[in-house]
């Protein structure tokens, strides 16, 4: 065994080239398994310097396959939504093939294609919040759906969309999802739900078996679900602008998302909950000492010593 690269960031998803000279790969600060994130680099087959073929993206790789072209087809997140795009690692050359305000995946965990040997023709399993999963193929961005064993499913909550606003110079996005059967003349308590990683992003795609926010819309909630810095989807300066600031700077975000959340949506300021699970349960612990506005929080396998 020749070792051909000592990585100074986590990397993920190593594939050859069609020819073998070349393997290429996704690098992140803080991508690793089974959320991988980062931009896209390749290195010769027989060692030497990786290049970044996407440098400076504002968007966040997840997952790579090459084309017979020598071309590269990734899945990205990118601001909140999925995408898929291709780039030529000749000329460093990026095109969007398609980005949607939902989750494309082959069931592994981000935005991932089952793509075929053509390098063109793909199928996925296609979701959102408010749409259950269907599996679609055909050309990327261009699939028609086969499936329908879940047209009878009905969310029980309502709405989701995709929020915007700016805290100490970033632009950050988050996801709000609305109560089922909502009365516009009533205020309805939310419920801030901070994801994990942080190196990770919340997209809207139908939620599976571990996902509690969905429910709790359901129940009569607000939910509010943020990409704080650290996230992925804007790049890898955003997500590692909260290297040793967890807690600050990224929970001032929330914070601010959550002024948007009210200023857009019937919510009563008295009644907010503040809940996520291992760097968000780390979070809400956090954060209840930092504030007053939530009046109750719940946190799940949060790290609270280190």
């Amino acid at each position: 065994m020749k070792s051909i690269y000592k990585p100074p960031l986590q990397i993920a998803n190593p594939a050859w080239s069609p020819d073998g000279q070349k393997i290429a790969f996704v690098a992140g600060l803080m991508s690793d398994e089974p959320s991988v994130g980062g931009d896209l680099y390749t290195i010769a087959a027989t060692g030497g310097e990786a290049t970044n073929v996407t440098p400076e993206m504002k968007a966040t790789a997840n997952w790579l396959a090459w084309t017979p072209e020598g071309k590269i087809v990734f899945g990205e997140t990118v601001d909140g939504d999925s995408g898929v795009a291709m780039v030529d690692p000749a000329n460093g050359r990026n095109d969007s093939l398609w980005r949607g305000q939902e989750q494309v995946s082959s069931g592994l965990w981000g935005t991932n294609i089952s793509l075929a040997r053509d390098g063109k023709t793909s199928a996925v399993i296609r979701s959102s919040l408010t749409d259950p999963p269907e599996i679609w193929a055909g050309p990327i961005g261009y699939w028609r759906q086969l499936t329908h064993r879940n047209a009878a499913v009905k969310p029980a909550w309502g709405e989701a969309k995709s929020l915007h606003w700016k805290n100490d110079g970033y632009n950050v996005q988050g996801w709000l999802t609305y109560p089922g059967d909502l009365d516009p003349a009533k205020k309805y308590p939310l419920i801030v739900v901070v994801h994990g990683g942080p190196g990770a992003a919340v997209q809207s795609r139908w939620p599976d078996s571990g996902s509690f926010a969905m429910a709790l819309a359901g129940a009569g909630y607000f939910v509010l679900q943020g990409n704080p810095r650290g996230s992925f989807g804007q790049g890898e300066t955003f997500t590692q602008a909260n290297v040793r600031d967890f807690g600050y700077g990224d929970f001032r975000d929330i914070l601010a998302g959550v002024d948007e959340a009210l200023r857009v949506a019937p919510i009563d300021p008295s009644r907010l909950g503040l809940t996520g699970w291992s760097y968000g349960g780390f979070m809400t612990m956090w954060g209840v000492t930092q504030t007053n506005r939530f009046k109750a929080a719940m946190a799940g396998a949060g790290i609270a010593n280190w």
